[in-house]
């Protein structure tokens, strides 16, 4: 999945968290799930970010 793509997902995922939340409270095992899962992509996208700053360093360097 390229970045754009993982960015977009974040933002999917925050409005289902968002809505969970509203619906169901903040300690309902749904928003947490949720929550957990938007931390992974999260995770996913800044791991994505730094493999690309890092490739544009290496080819700054060449």
């Amino acid at each position: 999945m390229d970045i754009g793509s993982v960015y977009n997902k974040i933002e999917c995922i925050r409005i289902e968290l968002n809505t969970l939340a509203s619906i169901y409270g903040v300690d309902d095992k749904r928003v947490l799930m949720k929550s957990e899962q938007l931390d992974h992509i999260i995770n996913e996208y800044f791991s994505k970010k730094i493999d690309e700053c890092i490739e544009q360093i290496n080819i700054m360097d060449k």
